[in-house]
């Protein structure tokens, strides 16, 4: 089974995630938002796997080596708050 279209967004719809599904590169795009942006990995258990904080960028290339399955990037800044679905095969 593949998934497609798996963005998920609660507050906001500003940020963006590709490709997804993904391998071992993929790209968070933030838009026009400029403020400072805390980004959490999690796996489906919720454990956290990656954090970082990130400012004055607009698209994070990131390059993690994870097994396949489904993870959930976890976007905080300020009072907006986005959970986007992420499909690494």
């Amino acid at each position: 089974v593949i998934i497609v279209g798996t963005e998920e967004s609660t507050g906001h719809d500003a940020f963006r995630l590709y490709p997804n599904p993904a391998q071992d590169y993929w790209v968070i795009d933030a838009g026009e938002f400029t403020e400072a942006l805390n980004v959490e990995i999690l796996d489906p258990g919720g454990r956290c796997i990656f954090t970082s904080a990130y400012k004055d960028i607009h698209l994070i290339p990131m390059t993690l080596k994870l097994n396949a399955g489904l993870y959930f990037v976890n976007i905080k800044s300020g009072n907006t708050h986005a959970i986007l679905k992420l499909v690494i095969y």
